[in-house]
């Protein structure tokens, strides 16, 4: 059983590779070339664009220009799980493949902002609200600041550690707050107040100051008090 789950393993990374590690999204509808002019940027027909590409029964991405994309995201989990390959194997190849990951997240940082940030490749509509492309998300930054707090416990390097430092500056500085109660909720994004329980929590957790070296006052009641908001 676990030759062949590593060899599911060995084929997944052969395909990542052959593909520049770019792939489709479920959500990616509204990257359309052809077809995204003809929503004339209503929310409405960016719906039904959006959601008539993911719910359709077979890929039809090709068709109205849709190419893949990299994930920052999906960089974040390949190189959390390439770290636990290493650990388990300790072949150099995996070691290479996490370095690979965490230096394009590095490098595709979204600019502008007090610290590490990062977002979709695709814009988004919500029943709530419209996400352009490469807007930064308190989910995907804390998701991907763990990865590289992963990488500083795995290979030792402090350089990590400042990139998930920033990272957490990034959701303390430029991303506001909804107080409610005795609780806060971290906001989605930093151009509009929207609300997401399942990105609060994440946010706050990722704010905990006994994961930084500098974690302070500020990181630790943020944390709290978006937990309580969640919780209430």
């Amino acid at each position: 059983m676990k030759a062949a789950i590593y060899k599911s393993i060995e084929q997944l990374s052969h395909w990542l590779e052959e593909n520049d590690y770019r792939g489709y999204d479920t959500f990616d509808g509204l990257n359309s070339r052809f077809v995204r002019p003809l929503a004339f940027e209503t929310k409405f027909l960016r719906t039904v664009l959006q959601q008539g590409v993911r719910r359709f029964p077979v890929n039809l991405r090709p068709v109205p220009g849709i190419t893949k994309e990299h994930s920052s995201k999906g960089m974040g989990f390949l190189a959390r799980g390439f770290m636990r390959l290493h650990k388990t194997t300790r072949d150099q190849v995996w070691k290479d493949k996490a370095e690979f990951a965490l230096q394009w997240l590095v490098e595709n940082r979204l600019p502008g902002y007090s610290g590490a940030c990062w977002g979709n490749s695709f814009d988004y509509q919500s029943r709530g609200f419209y996400l352009p492309k490469r807007v930064p998300t308190v989910g995907w930054t804390s998701l991907i600041g763990h990865a590289f707090l992963d990488a500083y416990d795995h290979f030792q390097e402090d350089h990590y550690l400042q990139i998930a430092e920033s990272a957490c500056e990034h959701i303390v500085r430029d991303l506001g707050t909804v107080r409610d109660g005795d609780g806060i909720c971290i906001i989605y994004i930093p151009i509009k107040d929207t609300q997401v329980h399942n990105a609060n929590t994440p946010g706050g957790e990722f704010a905990r100051p006994d994961l930084f070296a500098q974690g302070n006052e500020a990181y630790r009641e943020l944390a709290q008090k978006a937990m309580q908001y969640t919780a209430q």
